[in-house]
């Protein structure tokens, strides 16, 4: 919960995840709004995002003007790194203290208002997109293979030649990515036709 522990009217957490986007949607090469507020719940707890970064490649020359090495400048890390050092926003620790600041999922305050920000590759900015719009039920049933059933005693959707690995959907035989740029490949790979968001429950 955010640090006044409220819950927020849709419109007032919509305006939250706007006006962190503008703080942050020129380091973005796509970028999306997930969880309840994509839902269209009538109140909010916290605000979910899932983006992907700009990266610029940044090259290093010997004497010559030959390339030594190639560096990958992570724009977005950079801005939210900034916006630390500028009170902006103030990094959120998990419930045993440890703070969220990894490279693929970070946890903050924005505006007293708690927000789980997700920076997946675009090659799989749906896959990532479908499970963070949840709400979690329905996630679970994402991960879960067909012919078993999830902790809340739904049916699982997971295609069973398919195996989610380390934030990708992967086949399971070779174990190679499946690129899911869009939410809608996503739901195409599994034979299901694509659920609006705010009828996901």
């Amino acid at each position: 919960m955010a640090a006044t522990e409220q819950r927020l009217p849709y419109a007032a957490a919509y305006a939250v995840a706007q006006r962190l986007l503008d703080e942050i949607s020129d380091c973005c090469d796509a970028a999306a709004i997930a969880g309840s507020i994509r839902r269209g719940e009538p109140t909010c707890g916290d605000v979910e995002l899932v983006v992907v970064p700009s990266v610029e490649l940044r090259h290093e020359r010997d004497l010559f003007g030959e390339v030594v090495r190639t560096i990958p400048n992570d724009r977005l890390a950079a801005r939210l790194d900034s916006l630390v050092d500028h009170d902006v926003i103030r990094r959120r620790p998990r419930a045993d203290g440890k703070l969220v600041w990894g490279p693929s999922w970070k946890s903050f305050w924005f505006e007293d208002f708690p927000i789980d920000l997700f920076t997946p590759e675009r090659a799989r900015l749906g896959w990532i997109l479908a499970l963070r719009t949840g709400p979690e039920a329905y996630s679970r049933q994402l991960v879960r293979p067909v012919g078993l059933t999830t902790k809340h005693g739904r049916p699982g959707l997971l295609p069973p030649t398919i195996k989610p690995r380390g934030g990708w959907l992967t086949w399971g035989g070779s174990g190679e990515r499946i690129e899911t740029p869009t939410e809608r490949e996503v739901f195409d790979l599994f034979g299901l036709a694509y659920p609006d968001p705010r009828a996901r429950r």
